[in-house]
C-alpha cells in the first residue's frame, strides 16, 4: 500500500476526537478490516 496514504490516513484518524476515533474503529471492525479483539488492545498512539 501506498506509504503516503496511510500516513496520510493515520494524521487524519488521530485527529479524530475519541469519540469519532471510537465510531471509525467499530466501522473498521464491522467490514472485518480489524478485528474487534485487536482494536480493544490498540494503545492512544496507534489510534
Amino acid at each position: 500500500m501506498n506509504v503516503q496514504l496511510v500516513d496520510s490516513l493515520v494524521e487524519i484518524v488521530s485527529k479524530l476526537t475519541p469519540e469519532d476515533q471510537k465510531l471509525f474503529l467499530s466501522k473498521l471492525s464491522h467490514r472485518n478490516i480489524i478485528p474487534l479483539a485487536e482494536q480493544q488492545n490498540l494503545t492512544s498512539e496507534e489510534k
